[in-house]
């Protein structure tokens, strides 16, 4: 039979699951980079070249990595989104662009796949594509070894930081005049 039983240790619960045959297929490999090598990054000079994509939406608030852009996940779900994402931030100095949530398990890893499939389907042969990394353990795990440094975080107290990202977030100056 196509189907197996598979039973769960959970109030005796069974379900039907269909055997699925594993495809190996070429996908782009994103690389896991813990915090405290972001952190290193950053303060290095190779650290101009890097963009920090913060993807959480409603959790963006209580912190965040200075001048981190700060774009929900959803709002890479479409081809045309991530592709006008990549034309207005992603100039040619971009050599490592640094993808994370609050954890870096669901959001940060799905919005960095869609980015990096992207960028390798744009890219021209031969071209030069910035690479692209999960920040593991996310914010949550950034904070705790950034937390002592001013320069590389922000709470957010500032009215012109919690302004600027509130730009990004609506999509221009115009929307942000309500604030």
């Amino acid at each position: 039979s196509p189907m197996s039983m598979l039973r769960l240790g959970v109030r005796g619960l069974r379900c039907q699951a269909p055997k699925r045959t594993v495809v190996a297929m070429a996908s782009p490999r994103l690389r896991a980079m813990p915090a405290r090598e972001v952190k290193n990054l950053l303060q290095s000079e190779a650290g101009a070249g890097v963009v920090v994509l913060d993807v959480r939406d409603y959790d963006f608030e209580g912190g965040h990595i200075r001048g981190c852009i700060n774009r929900p996940a959803a709002s890479f779900d479409k081809d045309a989104d991530v592709d006008k994402f990549i034309d207005t931030e992603l100039g040619p100095g971009v050599k490592t662009v640094v993808v994370h949530c609050a954890l870096s398990q669901v959001r940060g890893p799905y919005t960095a796949q869609r980015l990096l499939s992207r960028i390798q389907k744009r890219s021209a042969v031969g071209s030069q594509s910035p690479e692209v990394v999960v920040m593991s353990r996310g914010w949550l795990g950034a904070a705790q070894i950034m937390a002592e440094d001013e320069d590389l975080t922000c709470t957010c107290q500032d009215a012109s930081c919690y302004r600027q990202h509130a730009v990004q977030m609506l999509g221009g100056e115009d929307d942000a005049n309500i604030l």
